[in-house]
């Protein structure tokens, strides 16, 4: 994922919810992940200007004196497509952006979209978890501050995997447990329209 990609997906998600007043949209995506990006104005008002001309944003009346950007039907399509979409495994901080970013915006995804998205998440940070396995047991320096550095680092690694798959796991018994109450449903609704004998 682009860091143009990466920007649309949080504007596009920012305004997912609702119409958000244009005056507030920069200090909303700076503030999403700031630790790690933090696109600039000029990135943003790039953005801005971008997704209206696609038509995947359009510009509302907020309080009758603010401008306000809402989701289009086709902003929503790019947005599910953005979270689909995979960072693929770059170096450096790119990749952890763009999962954080596609993490931040799965409420109103489709269960599919959340379930593939988890899926894809649950194997970069087991691959990710692996990885920094092997590489740490190479490293030459045996210091006590490395170790506890290492140490640490294999926790987060660990604990951002289950998080991951216990997450994955209660959208899945989330999502069974509504079929089923939908079978019911429909069952009942069956049992309903059965015609009567005379």
């Amino acid at each position: 994922m682009t860091g143009r990609g990466m920007t649309d997906l949080a504007l596009l998600g920012i305004t997912q919810q609702g119409p958000i007043a244009i005056t507030n949209i920069v200090q909303a995506l700076q503030s999403l992940i700031p630790e790690l990006w933090y696109p600039t104005v000029s990135v943003i008002e790039g953005a801005i200007k971008r997704n209206v001309a696609e038509l995947n944003l359009c510009i509302v009346e907020l309080h009758s004196t603010d401008e306000a950007l809402t989701l289009t039907p086709k902003g929503e399509e790019k947005l599910e497509l953005l979270l689909k979409s995979d960072p693929g495994d770059l170096e450096g901080v790119t990749p952890v952006v763009a999962d954080a970013l596609q993490f931040c915006f799965l409420d109103t995804a489709s269960a599919k979209t959340v379930e593939y998205v988890l899926r894809r998440l649950k194997d970069r940070a087991d691959r990710r978890l692996a990885e920094f396995s092997v590489r740490s047991q190479r490293c030459p320096n045996k210091g006590h501050f490395t170790r506890l550095w290492i140490g640490m680092e294999q926790r987060r690694l660990e604990a951002v995997s289950q998080l991951i798959g216990s997450i994955n796991r209660d959208c899945v018994a989330a999502a069974s447990r509504a079929q089923a109450v939908t079978n019911t449903a429909d069952i009942l609704g069956r049992m309903t329209n059965v015609p009567t004998l005379r």
